[in-house]
């Protein structure tokens, strides 16, 4: 992954917002505890409401119906991700992916890509997580030798420009966290940690990260911080940015993914209070919470049913 800071590359405006989680005004409660209103929140995820229910569903119903069609076919799916990870802003990029997509992928994948690439760049950036979160199942029942070139080709495709932003990292991580367990390429973590303690630092860098992310200002930064990581370690100092890169956030949540289930949890609920510090939580917020759910989460149970976070929380 990428080793600069991670506002380095890709430092989010302040819109669109994914709104204010309901019940979660974003502070610490007395005593020490996570307002319990983020505590409702991280009950929910994977445990979908009525209401998360019906938007989602709006939210589906709103994409283009080729692209739904596409995230429901293994082969297809494999294109849609390829289409997605697509560069819109760089050109000289997009033209490099274009070209190793050609010569790296099978020709079916390739020109199934080019079919869906006009309806990805209309898709809004907000939806383009979720449509991988769709596309799972489907490639879930990808053959193994299926799986194996479809997963280099993604890997290239990341690379191409020499770095990695939010996005990319997310979008991977969201994919292979889940998919190399169900392929046999890596065994499920096993629980190592079941204090928090034991996983302090690696903790203290996911809500740093997180923090310099989602905040613009050194003031605010430092109160997200202190609104995830008071509930689960006490008072302890913001790391500085530049030991915020994607290296470090993804070396720290494998390291969280060998918590206990109980810990999993508190480490959710930390990581929802330092996003919700401010009432919002922005899109870049939400790909790398997304990112923590499936890399620790509760996340063989959650990620096993496909369970998008409930809407409007990331």
């Amino acid at each position: 992954m990428a080793s600069e800071a991670v506002e380095a590359k890709s430092r989010p405006t302040r819109s669109p917002y994914y709104g204010r989680p309901p019940g979660c005004p974003g502070h610490v409660a007395g005593g020490g505890r996570h307002d319990s209103g983020c505590r409702k929140i991280v009950r929910h995820i994977g445990q979908p409401q009525t209401e998360h229910l019906d938007r989602a569903g709006q939210m589906v119903a709103q994409l283009p119906p080729s692209l739904l069609a596409a995230a429901r076919e293994p082969f297809t799916a494999q294109a849609l991700i390829c289409a997605l990870l697509l560069s819109r802003d760089d050109q000289a990029t997009r033209a490099r992916q274009l070209q190793l997509l050609q010569t790296q992928s099978q020709p079916p994948l390739w020109q199934q890509t080019q079919l869906l690439m006009a309806a990805v760049g209309s898709l809004s950036e907000a939806s383009a997580l979720p449509l991988v979160n769709l596309s799972i199942p489907a490639l879930k029942k990808s053959s193994p030798q299926q799986y194996a070139p479809f997963r280099q080709v993604v890997e290239a495709l990341v690379a191409a420009d020499g770095k990695v932003d939010l996005f990319e990292y997310s979008l991977r991580t969201v994919l292979v966290s889940y998919l190399d367990v169900h392929f046999g390429l890596k065994k499920p973590p096993a629980v190592r940690y079941r204090t928090a303690d034991a996983v302090a630092q690696s903790a203290a860098v996911v809500l740093a990260t997180l923090a310099y992310v989602g905040q613009s200002g050194p003031e605010d930064v430092e109160r997200a911080f202190q609104a995830g990581v008071t509930g689960l370690l006490g008072q302890v100092p913001l790391p500085p940015s530049e030991q915020c890169t994607l290296d470090a956030f993804d070396a720290a949540l494998a390291e969280l993914a060998q918590a206990s289930p109980k810990l999993k949890r508190d480490l959710i609920a930390a990581v929802t209070a330092c996003i919700a510090a401010d009432g919002k939580i922005t899109l870049k917020e939400g790909e790398l919470l997304r990112a923590v759910m499936r890399c620790v989460g509760l996340s063989r149970t959650a990620a096993s049913r496909h369970v998008p976070l409930p809407p409007g929380e990331g």
